[in-house]
């Protein structure tokens, strides 16, 4: 078993795994990691915890120490300056004329690296690119391509419900979303609906997408005849949530009408029976002795030969 502590960097919501520190740690402290790359500052996620070696791909990095003051105004500071970089990368890629959009810009704790993420439509050919900014920026470049949506969760954002993005504030991969999902929402279509920052559709419409197939087994389909309380019809929609069924109900001189029902009034809940009643047994039906029901069918028998022998003689 090893022990671990979670690490989460500056504008993501991935956790990495980090050898445990001798010293205490509590969620939220800011610490210096080492990385394959350097230095750098993250946040504790988790606290100590024991994890099985076997599931770990590479040996972990150890935790250097908590992060001063003096470290959290060297981010400070390492931030403002890459902002600062930023039109002059831009300038450089125009004068390329590469098909590149800056998204960020980060330097590395020890100023030895600048990393610039960017977004593009394609491939971009930017060895020449590499050369002018390392030439102009006297230090080492990293070009980081990332999709449409991963610019959305580096950069931030309110969505239409107006709170923050759900890929900046806790999802740690994008989710797969489809239209088939919102079109069983019964959401309209149109990508200021249904559209989020990034123009895709929104993350959050998966997040209920299991409910809503749940509640979707217990209704008929649209467009089935169904029978109901006031005679056939036909389903026109299905109201998931409130768990109702509208039915256009055929009317004389070719008229219809639009009735709402909920699923029990369809299914006809039985009448209970009323509560304190009880159950009159019922009365035991006396059995007769044999012989005394020979004695009957005997009788019988003979009444229907005289009746025989008198319609004969007739």
């Amino acid at each position: 078993m090893q022990n671990i502590v979670g690490i989460q960097y500056k504008n993501t919501t991935k956790t990495y795994y980090f050898l445990a520190p001798p010293f205490y740690v509590a969620v939220g402290d800011m610490v210096i990691v080492e990385t394959s790359n350097g230095l750098a500052m993250g946040k504790i996620a988790f606290t100590p915890r024991e994890i099985d070696e076997t599931k770990l791909d590479d040996p972990l990095k150890p935790v250097v120490r908590i992060a001063t003051e003096k470290d959290l105004a060297r981010v400070e500071m390492l931030e403002q300056k890459a902002k600062k970089q930023i039109p002059l990368i831009e300038e450089k890629i125009a004068n390329l004329k590469l098909d590149m959009n800056v998204v960020t810009a980060e330097y590395s704790f020890d100023e030895t690296k600048i990393t610039i993420v960017f977004t593009s439509e394609g491939r971009v050919d930017f060895r020449e690119l590499l050369k002018v900014l390392a030439y102009t920026l006297k230090c080492k470049i990293e070009l980081r391509q990332i999709g449409i949506r991963d610019e959305v969760k580096a950069l931030g954002g309110l969505g239409l419900c107006g709170n923050e993005c759900c890929c900046t504030k806790f999802l740690k991969e994008p989710t797969h979303v489809t239209v088939k999902m919102a079109k069983l929402q019964n959401l309209s279509l149109s990508p200021t609906k249904t559209g989020g920052l990034c123009g895709r559709m929104m993350c959050c419409l998966a997040f209920e997408d299991e409910t809503y197939k749940e509640l979707a087994r217990t209704m008929p389909e649209v467009g089935k005849t169904i029978s109901t309380p006031e005679g056939e019809g036909i389903v026109t929609y299905n109201d998931l949530l409130k768990q109702k069924v509208t039915v256009k109900i055929p009317q004389k001189d070719m008229a219809y009408k639009l009735k709402e029902f909920t699923l029990d009034e369809l299914a006809g809940k039985k009448k209970e029976e009323p509560v304190g009643e009880e159950k009159k047994p019922e009365p035991e039906k006396k059995e007769e002795p044999e012989s005394q029901n020979a004695e009957d069918g005997e009788k019988k028998k003979q009444k229907s030969r005289h009746k025989r022998r008198f319609f004969n003689k007739k």
